[in-house]
């Protein structure tokens, strides 16, 4: 007999249910918490490729030093979008990349 139908014939509150039930529930909990945990680092990872390569295209375009800290500081608001400080957000990277911009023009002229 499966264990599925054992377990309906036994009253739901009896002590094997009990216990089948609860080692189940920590079961899944172990596998959510490292399905999530893979979820978040794979995600990170991509995340931090991603501002290497932006870093490595800002070099070649000829930003250095403080420029490439503001540059960085855009990408980084800009990667990581948050619902209450969006506009606020976007109004700063704006300003960050004006900012690099500038200085790269002055440095250069």
């Amino acid at each position: 007999m499966g264990i599925i139908k054992t377990m309906s014939k036994l009253p739901w509150n009896h002590p094997q249910r009990v216990e089948f039930r609860r080692r189940n529930r920590e079961q899944g909990e172990a596998k959510h918490k490292a399905t999530w945990e893979a979820i978040e680092k794979e995600r990170y990872e991509r995340m931090e490729h991603a501002g290497a390569e932006y870093m490595k295209k800002c070099k070649a375009e000829g930003y250095e030093g403080k420029e490439l800290e503001l540059l960085e500081e855009a990408f980084a608001l800009e990667l990581v979008r948050d619902k209450e400080t969006w506009q606020e957000d976007k109004k700063t990277r704006k300003r960050l990349k004006k900012e690099a911009l500038e200085s790269k023009n002055k440095r250069l002229s």
